[in-house]
């Protein structure tokens, strides 16, 4: 109850919290499933859907349902989230006093988790409920896993590994589970106390292996397969283990320190011999020492193994995305960390006459500083001008932040900020294929169409499968005249992504305007599909059906487009002229 409450006092705040301009808009409100609510097309579509670079179906219904519930009153799908994040710290808390008995020390591990300023980014993110979620069926594992223990049997077994797959079915960085389940045979439960009870023990995680194996080669290929995944010209190894070990120093400097958090974490194609050269003393010295005390404190390298090893899927050497690491990562990882640090003061103070009031002075000190800068850090998470302002101040050279920036400055029609950003963002990364696609939208508004169809140009450059730099320049080419070059790019645009609504409308407006009338109708109808809200389709599905003298059927579009935009002058003129040509009164 009492960590329960903890967590709503700090998280209530998001409650009046919008979306991020950062993987929220396009997970939410720009994606016609999710929008629709749980329907049977979405099951299917979550079950095949792999254009994020990972298969996370489960992921995908939580967001619909999600919608079904509150619509866009955003504060809602926030809830979820904060609802998702006390459970799991109460499952946390349960799973360990089962195991151990210790209630203190497990109570002040949920805490701690519960609590700790790096977890923010996994709830108050709408986008990141993958994490929570996640980590829900791995708590809820571990819990079924220990009544399994107590019991072994197909019956206790089935249900462990039904849920260790709806996890991978809701993210796949679960693959390191079955891991974890061997350091808790080693302990607390006791179960691996010879070689070959190891052999036991891992022939019955042999199922988990294979599913986290063939999870593991399917992410890593929709990966490719997406453009998600760096390839080894792109970011040499040599780089990935440079930032992997500073990595991991980082993730434990901010577990004791957590200072200087941001949203993104730009990528150092440069690091100091020093700095790696101390990062790699750090961890070779902890795992000596952990190897050390391995006879006697087991707990020590059970949370150093968990710590590396839950780590390891995200830590850089598979690159997904251009992060050199994210807050997100350590949900999970720290609490190793944590079980370990926790354990370890115990065994050092339990010979000290007042070792009781040392522990609840310790554990009251560090659980309300942990609230303040949790509670601090959640403000930082307003919206997007707050949280990539921020990050911005406490990071160098962040690209993304000053796109990511410029965009909400955009939507706040501070368009002369905005392109100062996109700049930024290009000045940092030359090719930086959404600061481009960007920086040339602002231009075209203002009328500039040279330069915005040169940033396009340079946003298909530095990614050629940017669907929506292909759009924007097919649309500056129709605006040109030069339709037919016009249309490759939206017929580019629509091979990268099918469902890309805009597209098919702009690609119904250029066959159009060559007279290609009922080709035309084909693209906007499809459109409307993607995006039945938009009333301009339906005023040029009426223009198109009204010259091929289908008035009748013309006047129920520019109806329906007056239906959504009721000052929709175009539509209504369009309505007139159509019931004049069929002889109807106005």
């Amino acid at each position: 109850m009492f960590l329960s409450v903890a967590i709503l006092t700090v998280y209530r705040q998001v409650q009046f919290f919008g979306l991020i301009d950062y993987d929220d808009v396009s997970y939410v409100i720009q994606n016609r499933h999710v929008k629709a609510g749980l329907t049977w097309e979405g099951l299917v579509w979550a079950l095949g859907d792999i254009h994020t670079g990972y298969w996370h179906p489960l992921t995908w219904l939580s967001h619909m349902l999600d919608y079904q519930l509150f619509r866009n009153q955003f504060g809602g799908h926030h809830w979820s989230s904060v609802i998702l994040h006390i459970i799991n710290t109460v499952v946390l808390y349960l799973v360990f006093k089962k195991m151990t008995g210790e209630t203190w020390k497990c109570a002040f591990v949920a805490g701690f988790f519960a609590l700790h300023p790096l977890n923010v980014e996994s709830v108050a993110w709408v986008a990141e409920r993958k994490n929570v979620l996640s980590t829900l069926f791995w708590f809820t594992a571990m819990w079924l896993y220990l009544y399994y223990v107590a019991k072994p049997g197909l019956v206790r077994y089935i249900p462990v590994l039904l849920c260790f797959v709806m996890g991978l079915m809701t993210k796949p960085t679960l693959v390191t589970f079955p891991f974890v389940l061997l350091l808790l045979d080693y302990w607390p439960l006791g179960r691996l106390d010879s070689l070959k009870a190891f052999g036991r023990l891992l022939l019955e995680k042999i199922p988990f292996f294979i599913l986290a194996a063939l999870i593991s080669i399917g992410t890593f290929l929709a990966g490719r397969h997406e453009g998600t995944v760096a390839t080894f010209d792109a970011l040499p190894l040599s780089y990935r283990i440079e930032n992997a070990l500073l990595s991991y120093v980082r993730y434990m400097g901010k577990m004791f320190w957590p200072d200087n958090l941001a949203v993104f974490y730009p990528y150092e194609m440069i690091f100091p011999a020093v700095q790696v050269a101390g990062a790699t003393m750090v961890l070779t010295c902890i795992t000596a020492l952990v190897i050390i005390l391995s006879r006697r404190y087991r707990y020590a390298v059970v949370g150093w193994l968990w710590y590396l090893g839950t780590l390891m899927p995200v830590i850089g050497l598979v690159q997904s995305g251009e992060q050199a690491m994210a807050d997100r990562y350590a949900y999970v990882s720290l609490i190793g960390l944590s079980v370990a640090v926790v354990w370890g003061v115990a065994d050092i103070v339990k010979r000290w006459h007042y070792r009781r009031v040392f522990y609840v002075l310790l554990s009251g000190t560090v659980i309300i500083a942990l609230m303040i800068c949790t509670w601090y850090q959640i403000q930082h998470w307003q919206n997007s001008a707050t949280l990539f302002g921020h990050a911005l101040v406490v990071t160098r050279a962040n690209y993304v932040a000053h796109n990511n920036l410029g965009i909400a400055l955009l939507r706040e029609g501070k368009s002369e900020e905005a392109m100062e950003h996109f700049t930024q963002a290009i000045r940092i990364k030359p090719y930086f294929s959404e600061a481009h696609n960007n920086l040339g939208m602002v231009m075209a508004e203002r009328g500039i169409l040279d330069g915005a169809r040169e940033h396009y140009q340079k946003a298909l450059i530095g990614r050629p499968n940017n669907e929506k730099a292909h759009n924007n320049l097919g649309i500056a080419l129709a605006g040109e005249g030069r339709l037919d070059d016009a249309m490759k790019h939206f017929r580019e645009a629509l091979h990268i992504k099918s469902d890309y609504a805009d597209a098919s409308h702009n690609m119904g407006s250029a066959l159009a305007r060559q007279g290609r009338v009922t080709e035309s109708i084909e693209y906007f109808q499809k459109s409307l599909q993607l995006d039945p809200e938009n009333a301009m389709t339906h005023n040029n599905i009426g223009m198109a059906l009204s010259g091929m003298g289908e008035f009748e059927k013309a006047i129920m579009h520019f109806d329906e487009a007056l239906k959504i935009n009721p000052l929709y002058r175009e539509a209504f003129h369009n309505r007139q002229a159509a019931m004049k040509r069929v002889g109807r009164e106005q």
